[in-house]
């Protein structure tokens, strides 16, 4: 994924359904979503303009800043440390559209690294 200045980088971490147990090298595989929930949910982001890519527990993803926060009805701030790499700010509280909200668990903002 080319990374723009005000494109968003996240990771989407998808639900399984191992219940009640920690993840362990031993039950790793149980903890690994659906491949039809991956396929639905790689299939809608699509629809809405985003690159995304599975991985083994979910999608990583890259779209606009604007299309992020129309998507999850939030608002980003870049924040203002000083640095390159400082990352967003996000205000609201992330909201999960519906078509999707079965399949996700968390959606994080990934901050750019910060090159010396």
């Amino acid at each position: 994924m080319q990374q723009d200045q005000d494109n968003i980088q996240f990771d989407v971490l998808l639900k399984s359904s191992a219940t009640g147990e920690q993840p362990y090298i031993d039950n790793i595989e149980e903890f690994r979503p659906d491949p039809d929930h991956i396929e639905i949910c790689l299939r809608w982001f699509r629809d809405q303009d985003v690159a995304v890519y599975a991985t083994d527990f979910g999608l990583a993803g890259e779209t606009s800043r604007a299309i992020f926060e129309k998507l999850f009805n939030v608002k980003l701030i870049q924040s203002e440390s000083g640095n390159i790499s400082s990352g967003w700010i996000v205000e609201g509280t992330l909201q999960i559209p519906p078509p999707i909200a079965d399949y996700i668990d968390q959606i994080t903002l990934i901050t750019p690294p910060e090159l010396f």
